[in-house]
């Protein structure tokens, strides 16, 4: 029985944990938000451009040539003044024309649900914001890399490693995202920081349902003769975009090889991020999807053939590829970090330039935004081996959120239909442990007698087992039943975009994100060590008393877990603690 004293702990226990948590808030919490500020602007200063008379703290000292033949042109670095190269034959107007834009010009394009930002210097993307989903500083969380840091952070990395003396260490070639690599570094790098002309003079678009699609179209003619096109197309309300590329060589340099790369995928950063789900690249290539991320020991991975999409993807959000041209495609996918990679789309440029057309998508992992596309794009959302079962779960989920309009309560309504789905196997595995508790006493006799004759041992114990029709392995057989089902709503709640930035009631704003007082996992751990009391105990006295620690490890896992899933087993705790009474109940009444 639960005496009060143990009521009186763990009430003042919960006391202890709430006020604390709300104090820390209250004492610390403009400091910690001062402290994510700063590490924001840090962030912003790194993506600025270099200003004329700075020195260029990233840019590399001259690289060999790649062993490729033939090879993109060698010029000198961009300078300050916008030119691109040195003097080569062959070099047009255009060249002077487009030497003449001198400086960054930034775009920003609103599509309802995206916050965009384009630069000429590299035509590339230089922010790719969702409007409606925030990290835990309630920012909104954009998609593009931030590749300036990185290059600072390998800049130190490179240092150190000459310092020490280490001369394995190989710098990471950073990249903007859909900026242009070659075989020359240094040609890529002065493609990627030179600026481009655009056809759009605003500054600001605002996009809104109904409205006509709006493109840009930048070009950079290099004095090597080599020019290079882009352009992109937004939609109203849409995470769709429309890119195309074009490489257009000179009779001097023929073709050569060079790859569009998108460099990395940023969201919210958190444990969650790097060790529970899948961070990596999916490729349908040759009609086999391929989910292979790359390692820090295993640095890249190459796909070739028919590559009819391709993909990066984190918890929450992805950004996928589709080509207009399928057949005969090349795609290398290379290590960051533990949680990002990239994607490198290999092309030849050529004196006719042909243009290169994608179709990109850079959103949440939302189902039904998924299922609009086929060729298999909605298996990027992926519950892993328990996916077959999670996916119905999802279903049954969605189907609560209609009828309720909050995911909160959705999520307890699955719980309860899992739950009473699994009431009779349950029921009849509580039965059987009371069973086995009651034959322990004859149980403890007959291991003490024939505690030196095994066989006469079990001889003995399957005859005391049948006598009073007790399955030894009833009680387990149930749970174990139930486990794929528990790993699959584990899945669906942890991975479900839909609960992202999703209440539920009083201070649960967002069932993606901890519970910010600690309310819940407490409950939680009280729940489930109420419900260790509650369970007949047939074992060791020792396997028993470590048990009940077990509510004590899972409160400190439970405290940084997503409230949807604290909440998931809060509420499962409460309705096995209330099977087992009834079940104890009847047992009395008999």
């Amino acid at each position: 029985m639960i005496d009060r004293n143990f009521i009186i702990a763990m009430v003042t226990a919960m006391v202890l944990v709430i006020s604390y948590n709300a104090y820390y808030e209250w004492r610390f919490g403009a400091y910690m938000q001062a402290s994510e500020d700063k590490t924001l602007d840090l962030s912003k200063e790194a993506e600025e451009p270099v200003k004329a008379g700075q020195p260029d703290q990233d840019k590399p000292e001259k690289a060999p040539v790649a062993d490729v033949a033939p090879v993109a042109p060698s010029t000198p670095a961009p300078s300050d003044t916008g030119e691109t190269g040195g003097e080569f034959p062959g070099a047009t107007e255009t060249a002077d024309a487009t030497a003449s834009v001198s400086r960054e010009s930034r775009i920003r394009i609103s599509t309802g649900v995206t916050d965009i930002v384009l630069t000429n210097k590299g035509a590339v993307l230089r922010r790719y914001a969702l409007s409606n989903y925030r990290d835990a500083s309630h920012k909104n969380i954009d998609l593009v890399y931030n590749s300036a840091l990185v290059a600072r952070k390998q800049a130190e990395l490179e240092k150190e490693a000459q310092d020490s003396g280490d001369k394995s260490f190989e710098r990471l070639e950073v990249f903007p995202t859909l900026g242009l690599k070659f075989p020359r570094k240094e040609f890529s790098r002065i493609v990627n920081s030179s600026f481009f002309s655009a056809d759009a003079k605003e500054k600001e678009i605002n996009l809104r349902p109904g409205d006509d699609p709006f493109t840009i179209n930048y070009e950079l003619t290099d004095k090597s003769g080599v020019v290079i096109r882009k352009s992109y197309t937004f939609y109203p309300d849409s995470y769709e975009f429309d890119f195309s590329v074009a490489v257009i060589s000179s009779p001097k340099w023929g073709e050569f090889v060079y790859s569009l790369v998108w460099f990395g995928l940023s969201d919210e950063k958190s444990a969650f991020t790097s060790y529970y789900s899948y961070n990596g690249p999916i490729v349908l290539v040759n009609s086999q999807r391929k989910a292979e991320a790359p390692e820090d020991d295993d640095p890249s991975r190459e796909y070739e053939g028919e590559i009819k999409w391709s993909a990066l993807t984190h918890r929450y959000f992805t950004m996928f590829a589709i080509p207009e041209v399928t057949k005969n495609q090349k795609l290398i996918s290379r290590y960051i970090d533990d949680s990002n990679s990239t994607l490198e789309w290999v092309y030849k440029a050529s004196v006719s330039g042909d243009r290169v057309n994608i179709k990109f998508f850079a959103g949440p992992k939302k189902h039904k935004l998924l299922k609009t596309y086929g060729d298999g794009i909605p298996s990027i959302i992926n519950y892993g081996w328990f996916d077959i079962i999670a996916k119905p779960l999802f279903w049954l989920m969605t189907f609560f959120h209609g009828l309720t309009g909050n995911w909160g309560w959705s999520v307890i309504l699955l719980t309860i239909t899992t739950k009473v789905l699994f009431f009779p196997l349950t029921q009849k595995g509580f039965k059987s442990m009371q069973k086995l508790q009651k034959v322990q006493p004859h149980l403890k006799k007959i291991q003490e007698a024939y505690k030196d004759d095994k066989e006469k041992l079990n001889q003995e114990m399957l005859a005391l087992y049948k006598e009073h029709k007790v399955n030894p392995l009833g009680g387990c057989l149930p749970m174990i039943l139930q486990i794929p089902i528990f790993f699959a709503l584990y899945k669906v709640l942890l991975e479900s975009i839909e609960l992202k930035g999703a209440g539920w009631i009083l201070w649960i704003d967002d069932l993606a994100m901890k519970d910010p007082y600690y309310v819940t996992p407490v409950l939680m751990g009280a729940s489930m060590l109420v419900q260790q009391m509650m369970t007949p105990s047939a074992g060791d006295p020792m396997q028993r008393k470590m048990m009940m620690l077990l509510p004590v490890v899972f409160t400190f896992m439970f405290l940084s877990f997503p409230s949807g899933l604290v909440i998931y087993w809060l509420v499962n705790n409460i309705l096995t603690i209330i099977q087992q009474w009834i079940i104890k109940r009847e047992s009395e009444a008999h």
